[in-house]
């Protein structure tokens, strides 16, 4: 259960900011996923269940919902659990073929027709250090311009700023920045970092970090429902 764990920590952590507000947006993003876990929140909140029965029940929502992702009693992934419950319902990102030459995704077929993306999760897989917070990111594709003989890219455009964006960085040198900003349709938007998802030896871990940038560990088994304190966000990168 450590990577509905982690998940449900950092959402929790942001939703409780402001819950009224938070609650709002959880369901507009996503009311199948989000909005079930604004209303557990709120009963936790309330004093009605733990955090153990709200993630227990969030389970058997997902399990409902995508029985081919999330099977009751087997292993899944953070990043399956963040990419479903941040499905948008408007486009946030959108894509095409292009050439660094200019050369438009000569002979890609349907290269100029944009693509779009509903997730705000954003893999960022091959990207480098803060090219996937600026107006936009390219990845490479395995298409070849029949121009130029060169491989093409992808490039993907912010076309929405959400009020949560998540990124993995797995396999990537990418440090962790307190703020981060995106730029769509020339209005640059600032988001705050506010949790980081580890993964080791099967288990996954989380570091939360509150409005006030106080940081705080969580591990399932050696922390269980509690946190850990740490230094602050900023002390803690020098």
């Amino acid at each position: 259960s450590c990577a509905y764990d982690t998940v449900i920590v950092i959402f929790y952590n942001i939703w409780r900011d402001d819950a009224e507000q938070w609650s709002t947006i959880f369901n507009a993003l996503n009311p199948q996923s989000l909005g079930v876990l604004a209303g557990g929140f709120r009963n936790h909140s309330n004093g009605q269940y733990n955090l153990d029965s709200v993630r227990d029940y969030f389970r058997r929502v997902l399990s409902r919902d995508a029985p081919d992702s999330f099977t009751w009693g087997t292993f899944t992934s953070a990043h399956a659990v963040v990419d479903h419950i941040l499905h948008a319902p408007a486009p946030i990102l959108s894509s095409s073929i292009v050439c660094v030459n200019g050369h438009d995704g000569v002979g890609v077929t349907d290269s100029r027709s944009p693509r779009t993306v509903n997730s705000c999760l954003i893999h960022a897989v091959v990207m480098h250090e803060h090219q996937v917070l600026d107006d936009g990111f390219s990845v490479a594709s395995t298409a070849i311009c029949q121009i130029c003989d060169i491989p093409l890219s992808r490039r993907f455009r912010y076309i929405d700023a959400p009020c949560i964006l998540a990124f993995d960085i797995s396999g990537v040198a990418v440090p962790p920045a307190i703020n981060m900003t995106i730029n769509v349709a020339g209005r640059v938007w600032t988001y705050s970092l506010r949790g980081i998802i580890y993964h080791g030896s099967g288990h996954f871990t989380a570091r939360v970090i509150t409005s006030s940038g106080t940081m705080w560990y969580h591990d399932g088994i050696v922390t269980g429902a509690n946190l850990r304190e740490e230094a602050t966000f900023q002390r803690a990168r020098t």
